[in-house]
């Protein structure tokens, strides 16, 4: 599945304030994921790669965000951290540069949900000597790729700061309106 679509249906969901319509729009992205990709989504809208329990973290901090966002854009990590003191929100500034790119890419491909989820998992599996510039390599190859909007979700999602104000409730709602969908037409 194409990030690109589930970076518009994150940006509906931030963009309204009912739970209720939350839940209609997250039911919306699910029931258009591969099952084989549903669970790469359900850990990515909480800033995740595996559940708690295995204790797995993406490990990426603002700085590394920031750097990662200055290295695709063209701009310097001086002009990337103004803006984020100014912003507040690394996504928010992915977006912004990504739109005014100084800099354009040799080679970039459409992003694909599997593709992101992918190299969040490389990343918080690097250590060790390297690692940082191993895992810089992989977040800007991401926003190399990425469309505005999806560059803000990918800024958001190592953060665990996705904004979109979706609990654990509002996901199982969202299963259970899909479901009660499908019996429904059954």
């Amino acid at each position: 599945m194409e990030f690109k679509l589930i970076a518009h249906y994150f940006d509906k969901i931030e963009n309204v304030a009912s739970r209720l319509e939350m839940t209609k729009f997250l039911s919306e992205l699910i029931e258009q994921i591969p099952p084989e990709e549903i669970k790469q989504i359900i850990y990515l809208l909480q800033g995740q790669i595996a559940p708690n329990f295995k204790g797995r973290e993406i490990g990426f901090g603002e700085k590394l965000i920031a750097e990662g966002i200055a290295k695709t854009t063209g701009f310097s990590k001086k002009e990337v951290n103004d803006r984020f003191s100014k912003v507040g929100d690394l996504g928010t500034v992915a977006e912004e540069l990504i739109k005014t790119k100084k800099q354009g890419a040799l080679f970039s491909t459409p992003l694909t949900l599997s593709k992101v989820f992918s190299n969040f998992e490389k990343i918080s599996q690097k250590e060790g000597t390297g690692s940082v510039e191993t895992k810089l390599k992989l977040i800007a190859e991401l926003f190399n790729s990425a469309s505005p909007a999806e560059g803000k979700y990918i800024a958001r999602i190592p953060l665990g700061n996705i904004r979109l104000g979706i609990g654990d409730s509002t996901i199982m709602d969202a299963f259970a309106l899909m479901f009660a969908k499908q019996e429904t037409l059954d």
